[in-house]
This record gives structure tokens, C-alpha cells and sequence, in this order.
């Protein structure tokens, strides 16, 4: 995951890739998260390439469907499986990140509780560990989780409280001001910004960081910001 606002996940793909190839010529795509039972269906998925083996999802015994929003196949016996539309592309070493905006989720309804937080018990992550030399023979090797637990610390306990909520009251200031506005231009923002700031006795100088911030992630026009 990359950002909250809008809900953005990256995934990098090798150029030769048959996957890449589809990416390249599509805006929209799937991610689909395998649970640790289907570790021996892996090799489907990964070991052999679509360009020489068709229909390797269907031929590992994967069922497919169709997402609601923007009709991406999806792998049905994924826990969760996502549509994205492409938000951005950038070059990265011998692979390209593709950057999605989430549209739509499909998660299984027995691994998540009322809080909509996954129950790690019932939630076995297939989680691919790399390669393994044995005797001249290659295997990949996959894992999972055996024994999960988990603990809830409370958000900003104690003595970070009271800092947490200045942090959070400051950016609601700044937001809800800049929002008043159509559009001001960068100068008058930062002024704006500044002001508030200095309220709370925070550097000036972080005006122009909290003005980029209240534009990518709220209702503010900066003219020349984008």
C-alpha cells in the first residue's frame, strides 16, 4: 500500500513477464491474495508463463470471476482479491512499478470480524521466501504463519496523547481553512499556513510541507500546485 487518500498499492513486474505485457496494454488490472492451502498450486502461478502454457490458472484448478466495478478477472479462491485502476507507471531497475488505485475489494467473510480486522487464526498468508538449492535440484521455497497473535496498543497512550492530539489538530486547522477558499495561490496559502502554525509554536518553515499536504490529501486548490 502506498497511499490511503486515494487507496493506492504498487506492484513491480519484470519487463519479459506475459503479465507485463497485459499491464502494458490495459488500465485496470487484479491482485489476488492466495491463502498458504493453495501452496501447491504455486508453481501455476509463477513457474511457468502464460506465453507457453495456456490457461495455467484455470489448468491449477484457480476459478476465475469478473469484479462488479471494472470487470477485472479475479481468482475466486483468493482471501482477498482487488480491482485497481492504473494510477501511474514508473521504471524501476529491471522491473516497472505499477502504481493502482483501488476500486474494489472481495475478501473472504470468515476471515475478518465484526471490526473488520483479519482473525489470524483462521488467516494462513502465502508468503514466498525465495529460492532453494538442493543437491542441484531448484525449489521455491513459501511459508506461512503457524501460531499468530496479536496485541492492541492504544493509539498514543499516556504521555504522547496530548501530542498526538495537537498533530492531528493542527492539519484539521490548516485543512478546514484552505477548504474555505475556491483557490488561492501558493504564496497566500503558505501565508495562511504559517499563521496557524506559528499559533501552535511550530517552525514557519514547515508551512510549505503542510500546504503540499493539505492539497494532495484534501479539498484545496493551490494555483500552480498539483
Amino acid at each position: 500500500q502506498l497511499s490511503f487518500n486515494p487507496f493506492l498499492i504498487g506492484v513491480a513486474v519484470g519487463y519479459e513477464r506475459f503479465t507485463y505485457r497485459l499491464l502494458d496494454s490495459s488500465d485496470t488490472f487484479g491482485l489476488n491474495f492466495i491463502g498458504f492451502e493453495y501452496v501447491d498450486k504455486a508453481p501455476y502461478l509463477g513457474d511457468v508463463s502464460e506465453r507457453f502454457f495456456k490457461d495455467k490458472i484455470e489448468k491449477g484448478g484457480f476459478k476465475i470471476f469478473y469484479g462488479d466495478v471494472l470487470n477485472v478477472p479475479l481468482i475466486k479462491d483468493a482471501y482477498l482479491a482487488i480491482e485497481l485502476k492504473v494510477f501511474d507507471r514508473v521504471e524501476a531497475g529491471d522491473h516497472e512499478f505499477f502504481i493502482g488505485e483501488a476500486k474494489a475489494l472481495y475478501a473472504k467473510s470468515d476471515i475478518y470480524d465484526e471490526n473488520f480486522t483479519w482473525k489470524l487464526g483462521h488467516l494462513k498468508p502465502l508468503f514466498y521466501m525465495g529460492r532453494v538449492d538442493k543437491q542441484g535440484i531448484i525449489y521455491r521455497r513459501y511459508a506461512t504463519w503457524v501460531d499468530a497473535t496479536y496485541k492492541d496498543i492504544e493509539l498514543a497512550p499516556e504521555e504522547l496523547k496530548e501530542a498526538h492530539r495537537k498533530r492531528y489538530k493542527v492539519r484539521k486547522e490548516i485543512l478546514s481553512t484552505l477548504e474555505k477558499f475556491d483557490e488561492v495561490d501558493y504564496n497566500t496559502g503558505l501565508e495562511i499556513v504559517a499563521d496557524i502554525l506559528k499559533k501552535y509554536d511550530i517552525d514557519v518553515n514547515d508551512a510549505k510541507y503542510y500546504l503540499l499536504e493539505a492539497v494532495k490529501a484534501g479539498n484545496v486548490k493551490i494555483k500552480g500546485v498539483k
